[in-house]
């Protein structure tokens, strides 16, 4: 692989994940950040332009655009990278919302750049002032440090990863510039304070729209929504305020301050709001026309990253709208980071650019106007694509099924869609997805408002009896144990269950007001629970019996071990990570195991490697004995995360006992195990009795 000296400009999400991909293939990399940390767009100041429509080329540029109250409008589950999952940590200084603030994705991103050391790479208060080919491919860059010292650089590569959320664009209306009150646009809005007892009317139909009419209308004396589209209207709507009105397009503003709408109403506002987006801008970027912003549409970019006739020595990251945004940074990082290093290639410039005018031209015969070009509509299709260049797998399934519920929430409920509860299925890991609305439901443990708007505490059976009908999700052995505890004061108790084996094992519980169902497929703000095979039922609680997840929040090895879909790897044996091996070991992983046994095993074979007395395999070796493990679980159909699930045979204990120089375990208790839990199997409400 050929390692290159790489510019990067930028310091956002985009570029950080850059900096990390390109790094991982060996290259060089220069991050340029004009600001004095890392973070782009996610950083908040409460500082505003002068010019508050941004549209003085002269003015002193703010660069966040960020309003006080601004939450994710994605879950958190959606928001991380795959290398480095945005879980919440529960620290009392953090926001373990699904949907946090502002200041949570910022720490997100500054743990990021900890994590795998790439602080050591950026250059803060480093403005770029130019980028440009030079001769043989290079690439010049000249920056300007600390508003003083200019410096000119030689790159083989450039990635622009500066962002597109600085240069507002405004509506274009006839009388804008005789109209008497105060505009602004959204890139200046920070809290509505100053929209106090004001008609305001606000220009937009998207989620920073719906987010600041929010905010706004609270303090305003009326919220006049202007939007283009059907679609935006009915979306702006649904926010249900009595001081909220929704318009058609403007169509004139007058010197007497009305405002006349395309359907001939009018309003005499004081202040007009812009939410209106922003411009593609890259002052500092000289191709000799090779590639141009036209109408918002950067171009031309093959796959909206290399423009095919400087490919590979520039590309772009992040140009892309209505996408969920680190994913894609990442895979288009990745996807960059092979092509330079010469792990992945290119079309020819020749077919770079049938692939652009061919996409052009289906945008163009489908009425998409080209200001539009970058915006994928949630669509996954380029994911995909960028993930098999890359020789990922498509993205997960239960990632997709994630952003349709969230958008649809979304959708339906922009004023209540972020205070939803956690989401019904594991942290969108545990391998179930149930699909609506989860507004007033409560999982045992979750600290979130039932219907009463009250929290209980649901830590005994005899609590369920104020929530009459539970549904329990789950087939384990402690399902089984939480619905015989429950069903004495519930009044029916519905278990959903995956499996036809989980079921049956219930089953044999024999509780009259115990229900058996296949697994949920959706929940309704009426309180329904409908199950797979299309019956339902109306219930006050949902209890997830869902198991847990793998969880190192202190671990920090440079992406050597992970934790994917519960997955903790690579460990030879569940123990040693090869790369790190014998550094540091894993003892309780195993599940479907006798623990004390599994745990005493694992500490013996530990303790005799680290005094020397045993000995390990070669790195090479272990990592060939997990790829043949993982490859025999995929034959298998077992799923990634039941890797740990070892399905209480003793072959493992017994290769513990024989490198630890033991006897295998003893027949009796290898019999003695096999009689309880086939008895288990048999007699679950009475096994224990005996």
């Amino acid at each position: 692989m050929t390692s290159k000296m790489v510019a990067v400009v930028g310091c956002g999400a985009a570029g950080l994940v850059a900096a990390h991909e390109l790094r991982k293939e060996r290259h060089e990399v220069v991050v340029f950040e004009r600001g004095t940390q890392l973070g782009g767009t996610w950083v908040y100041t409460p500082e505003t332009e002068p010019d508050s429509l941004g549209l003085d080329p002269t003015r002193s540029i703010v660069h966040s655009s960020l309003y006080k109250s601004l939450r994710t409008n994605i879950p958190r589950e959606l928001m991380g990278f795959r290398d480095f999952p945005f879980v919440a940590s529960g620290l009392p200084d953090r926001d373990s919302r699904r949907y946090p603030k502002h200041e949570e994705v910022l720490k997100y991103l500054e743990d990021f750049a900890c994590e795998f050391r790439l602080n050591d790479l950026i250059r803060y208060q480093s403005e770029v002032l130019f980028v440009g080919p030079e001769i043989e491919g290079k690439w010049k860059v000249k920056s300007r440090r600390n508003n003083k010292d200019e410096l000119d650089e030689t790159y083989d590569n450039v990635v622009l990863s500066n962002g597109h959320f600085t240069e507002p664009r405004i509506a274009d209306i006839p009388g804008i510039e005789v109209w008497p009150g105060w505009q602004c646009h959204s890139h200046n809005y920070r809290t509505p304070e100053p929209y106090r007892d004001q008609v305001v009317v606000l220009i937009g139909g998207s989620v920073s729209a719906a987010d600041i009419c929010q905010d706004i209308m609270v303090v305003a004396k009326e919220v006049h929504v202007a939007c283009r589209s059907e679609r935006g209207r009915n979306f702006m709507q649904k926010h249900g305020f009595d001081n909220v009105f929704v318009h058609p397009m403007i169509d004139s503003l007058h010197e007497d301050g009305r405002v006349v709408f395309e359907d001939d109403t009018d309003v005499i506002a004081d202040v007009i709001l812009h939410c209106t987006g922003y411009k593609y801008h890259y002052p500092f970027l000289h191709t000799s026309c090779a590639v141009n912003v036209e109408d918002n549409r950067v171009g031309p970019l093959y796959k909206h990253v290399f423009p095919p006739a400087l490919a590979p020595g520039i590309s772009f990251i992040g140009l892309l709208s209505q996408v969920i945004p680190f994913l894609y940074f990442e895979l288009q990082s990745k996807w960059i980071a092979g092509v330079l290093s010469g792990r992945l290639s290119l079309p020819s410039e020749e077919q770079m650019m049938q692939d652009v005018d061919a996409f052009y031209s289906q945008l163009e015969a489908t009425n998409v106007p080209k200001r539009d070009t970058h915006k994928l509509y949630f669509e996954f299709g380029l994911a995909d694509w960028l993930a098999n260049q890359c020789g990922y797998p498509p993205i997960e399934k239960w990632r997709k099924d994630a952003v349709n519920v969230a958008f649809n929430d979304f959708l339906t409920r922009p004023s209540q869609g972020k205070l939803n509860p956690e989401p019904i299925r594991g942290g969108l890991r545990a391998g179930y997805d149930i699909t609506g609305p989860q507004t007033g439901w409560l999982g045992a443990g979750n600290e979130q408002p039932c219907k009463n708007g009250k929290y209980p505490i649901l830590s005994t059976p005899n609590c369920y009896a104020f929530h009459s009908v539970v549904v329990l999700i789950g087939g384990s052995i402690s399902a089984l144990d939480i619905c015989k505890d429950i069903t004495e004061a519930a009044k029916e108790v519905h278990v959903a269950c995956r499996s036809e084996s989980g079921r049956n094992f219930i089953k044999k519980l024999g509780f009259d007001n115990v229900f058996l169902h296949p697994m949920i497929d959706r929940v309704h703000e009426d309180g329904r629970v409908t199950f797979q095979d299309d019956t339902d039922v109306v219930a006050d609680t949902i209890l997830h019996c869902t198991g847990y997840k793998f969880h190192y929040p202190f671990l920090h090895t440079g992406g050597t071990v992970n934790v994917d879909d519960n997955r903790v790897g690579p460990l030879y044996k569940h123990v040693f990570p090869p790369a790190l091996a014998p550094g540091i070991s894993f003892i309780g992983i195993p599940s479907y195991v006798m623990p004390f046994l599994h745990f005493e095993l694992q500490s013996k074979w530990i303790a005799g490697v680290l005094s020397g007395r045993l000995s390990l395999p070669s790195e090479e070796h272990m990592m060939q004995d997990i790829n043949d493990f993982y490859s025999k679980l995929e034959a298998n159909n077992v799923p990634k995360r039941d890797t740990h699930k070892l399905d209480f045979g003793f072959g493992m204990e017994d290769w513990l006992a024989s490198q630890c120089g033991c006897p295998p375990i003893e027949k009796w208790r290898k019999d003695t195990f096999n009689a309880a839990y086939n008895d288990l199997l048999a007699r679950p409400s009475t096994f224990r009795d005996d």
